[in-house]
């Protein structure tokens, strides 16, 4: 009698062992971490202010009395991106993410050439760190398991604007970098859990980011005119560019230990692309 209420015992215990593991595992409560790698394509339209002032426009000059414009297209958000990301399911619908995403935006180049021989070529892009807080939903399936999430874009980075041109004899070589400043934006996606084992999964995602960036401060670090550098010699104000929202033009010229102003200029990161990752389990 003693012998079977031992045995009983024992299979009730075992069984709710089962039970409670299971539970858990359909609740899918806890936290992990996963790494991730792909391409967004941009989706930025043309930039009428960054053509103007920065002059990054697409031009022919055929003669003195004819010439073709076209405002260039910068697609920063356009390039690889590699990741990381903390997450954490209170239960098997919902939870909340922490990513960070680098991304390396492929280049934009412009030209401008003219009868006179007169050219200007500049090369655009740009490295950012985007910081990715999520809320995340999930279908709450075991083996295949799709899920959407939906937050913010905080980004910090920079833009580098290499450019070489001639102007009747002289010829220049330049590289002026912006940076400073931090754009926020917004970030959704859809995609698919694929389960491996109970601690890995692969995924698959669609990603969609607004996200418009304009920087604060701009620099020359690279000067070359007609072969000879030429940056040490420089003043602050032809060296470097503060962007505000708003100033003065009184006619008078401003300090050279100062900074020239210009307007701000936004540009465009937002982009869709694909990720793929590996996802640890806790």
């Amino acid at each position: 009698m003693k012998t079977n209420f031992k045995k009983i015992s024992t299979l009730l215990v075992v069984l709710f062992s089962i039970g409670t593991q299971q539970v858990n595992a359909q609740n899918k409560k806890g936290g992990y971490v996963s790494v991730n790698t792909g391409y967004s394509m941009g989706t930025g339209q043309p930039n009428t202010i960054a053509a103007y002032l920065l002059q990054i426009i697409n031009a022919t000059e055929p003669s003195a009395t004819t010439s073709t414009q076209e405002i260039a297209k910068i697609n920063l958000g356009q390039g690889f991106n590699a990741g990381a990301t903390f997450g954490y399911m209170f239960n098997k619908n919902i939870g909340l993410e922490l990513g960070a995403n680098y991304l390396m935006s492929s280049k934009t180049n412009t030209t401008n050439t003219s009868y006179s021989g007169d050219y200007k070529n500049n090369e655009i892009s740009a490295k950012m760190i985007q910081i990715k807080p999520t809320i995340v939903f999930r279908g709450g399936y075991d083996k295949i398991n799709p899920y959407a999430k939906l937050g913010m874009v905080i980004g910090s980075g920079k833009m580098i604007i290499d450019a070489d041109y001639k102007d009747g004899a002289d010829t220049f070589s330049t590289t002026l970098e912006l940076n400073e400043g931090m754009p926020v934006g917004f970030q959704g996606s859809l995609g698919t859990l694929y389960k491996i084992n109970e601690k890995f999964s692969l995924f698959a995602e669609l990603d969609l980011i607004s996200l418009s960036y304009a920087p604060k401060k701009g620099e020359y670090t690279k000067f070359v005119a007609n072969g000879a550098d030429v940056l040490s010699s420089m003043s602050v104000e032809n060296k470097e560019i503060e962007f505000v929202d708003s100033f003065t033009n009184t006619g008078v010229s401003s300090p050279s230990t100062q900074p020239s102003k210009s307007p701000v200029i936004p540009f465009s990161f937002s982009s869709i692309g694909l990720n793929i990752g590996l996802q640890y389990h806790f």
